[in-house]
């Protein structure tokens, strides 16, 4: 979840400002119990997972940041590479040390299929990198900067279209900031199709998530308030909906020290709107089933995390892990993949239930 530059000065704020917007999720012990929430409802388990082992990676390429799957394809994403598994066969790994090279990755932040394709977003690049399945370099695509200050690139997805859709939050130096979805055709045609202007001091958590349902509608979902928003790719909207009762856990009271020491040094046009919310951020993530189902990554504290799967209607179905996961998990395709480090290897686990 990642940023850009306008002077050293800010430039080196924009870096703490990216700090900042990770530390929600990162920000070391707590004493919340990951069983207990504070508020909501956290369903109970649904029964048997089993945890079927697809890959084993070497881990000197760095942690997993990002995981895209579609049919027998998955594509890993670390911060220096990208490598592609079709069936059980992982491809060398993409990603050269040497900046500027053809290969190399700018800071990646997230990746996506297409068709025949690897999509990479580099953050402080501020672009849009597609490869071929054999790792051949195509079309490198910049990100039109829709701010006076700094854009902070945060994911991109593949629509159901063949358009990519890349979530951003820009800010302006007069104070005022909003993120934005943006549609981008493989020839860098882009459409905004959605802004929301940051209106309360906790907007720079509230980074929009993205999935397609069964048909083929994109739903907007605001990570807090949990509000499930249709989008239509020329910029309509459809009728709003809500998880109601949904698990939180309250954010420590000791901990707003620290951070509000860090979001001092932070200029103020920027500090504004991030502030830190009193609960954690519900969802990380969210991605549909292809039995329309919805799995949802769901914080349980600031280190911990649950999978809880719901109905159509947005009523919990159950969960699928009896006891939080510290591990990294990632949801694409409607499948729930889990990252362990195993001895000299990372082993990449997908559910069955």
């Amino acid at each position: 979840m990642p940023l850009s530059r306008w002077s050293a000065l800010l430039s080196a704020a924009l870096v703490l400002a990216l700090i900042i917007f990770r530390i929600a999720l990162e920000f070391g012990p707590s004493t919340s119990d990951p069983s207990v929430p504070d508020r909501g409802i956290l369903p109970p388990p649904v029964g048997p997972v089993e945890w079927i082992e697809v890959a084993r990676l070497d881990p000197v390429v760095g942690e997993i940041i990002d995981i895209d799957a579609r049919g027998d394809r998955i594509l890993y994403l670390t911060g220096t590479s990208w490598a592609l598994q079709t069936g059980d066969q992982v491809s060398a790994w993409i990603g050269d040390e040497e900046a500027g090279s053809p290969d190399w990755l700018g800071r990646p932040v997230s990746a996506a299929l297409g068709d025949g394709q690897v999509l990479v977003l580099e953050g402080p690049e501020r672009r849009l990198r597609i490869w071929n399945e054999d790792g051949e370099p195509g079309a490198s695509l910049a990100i039109p900067v829709a701010s006076d200050l700094a854009m902070q690139l945060h994911s991109v997805k593949r629509g159901p279209g063949g358009d990519s859709w890349v979530t951003a939050y820009a800010a302006n130096a007069d104070g005022s900031a909003a993120w934005t979805i943006s549609r981008i055709a493989d020839d860098g045609a882009t459409v905004t199709v959605d802004s929301l202007p940051a209106e309360t001091s906790d907007a720079i958590f509230r980074g929009p998530l993205l999935y397609w349902t069964t048909e083929q509608e994109a739903i907007r979902v605001d990570p807090i308030d949990l509000g499930f928003l249709p989008v239509g790719s020329d910029g309509s909207r459809g009728e709003k909906a809500s998880w109601k009762d949904a698990p939180r856990w309250r954010v420590p009271r000791r901990q707003y020290g620290e951070y509000e020491r860090l979001r001092a040094r932070m200029p103020a046009s920027m500090a504004r709107h991030a502030a830190l919310p009193d609960d954690w951020p519900v969802l990380r993530d969210v991605d549909m089933t292809p039995a329309g189902l919805l799995i949802a990554k769901v914080s349980a504290g600031e280190d911990h995390t649950h999978v809880i799967i719901l109905d159509s209607n947005l009523s919990p179905v159950g969960r699928l892990t009896l006891d939080a996961f510290i591990d990294p998990v990632f949801l694409s395709g409607g499948r729930v993949f889990r990252v362990t480090e195993e001895f000299d290897e990372m082993v990449i686990h997908e559910a069955r239930y």
